[in-house]
């Protein structure tokens, strides 16, 4: 929860940019609503499997996940 409260802060501070958060698909639907109570539709929250193959948000996810995977991997 802490993460998620991490988040709405930063975004209330920031207006124009782009946050990339995992979220679990059981607390999705939760957190979009957190989010737009908190930021008044300033912020677009889009599932993974919604990206574009080839767009910029799209790559940036793959670069994250590929990241993530290698610290799991490390933490083993």
């Amino acid at each position: 929860m802490q993460i998620y409260l991490d988040v709405l802060e930063f975004l209330k501070k920031h207006l124009n940019c782009i946050v990339f958060i995992s979220v679990d698909n059981n607390e999705y639907d939760n957190f979009e609503k957190l989010v737009e109570i908190v930021n008044n539709e300033k912020t677009k929250v889009v599932k993974e499997s919604s990206l574009k193959k080839g767009t910029f948000e799209y790559q940036l996810s793959l670069i994250i996940d590929n990241l993530l995977n290698i610290e799991r991997i490390k933490s083993k």
